[in-house]
């Protein structure tokens, strides 16, 4: 009757996914708002062997967000779960930064 699900395939969007390969750019090369900064500096820096050192650099950002809105607290939660995946660093490691 559905035709296997392809009956509604034309009015699917036909987007085209583009790879950008953060690594290639400084950190200052990222602009607009704190969170597309921090947001392309976190999946710069995830895999990098600084990810130690930048995530308290990231989260002094975030202060920033935190006092211009404080209704993007969704935004630091996801991140700070993200940040929290990184097998080389426990929760326990990201608990214990310092200012």
């Amino acid at each position: 009757m559905f035709n296997k699900g392809w009956t509604y395939r034309k009015y699917l969007p036909n987007y085209k996914f583009e790879l950008i390969n953060t690594a290639e750019y400084a950190d200052n090369d990222f602009k607009g708002s704190v969170i597309l900064r921090v947001s392309l500096m976190a999946m710069k820096h995830f895999f990098m062997d600084d990810f130690e050192t930048k995530v308290p650099e990231l989260l002094t950002l975030l202060v920033e967000l935190i006092e211009q809105q404080d209704s993007e607290i969704g935004f630091l939660e996801v991140l700070l779960c993200y940040l929290s995946t990184n097998i080389n660093y426990d929760s326990d490691w990201l608990g214990k930064l310092e200012k």
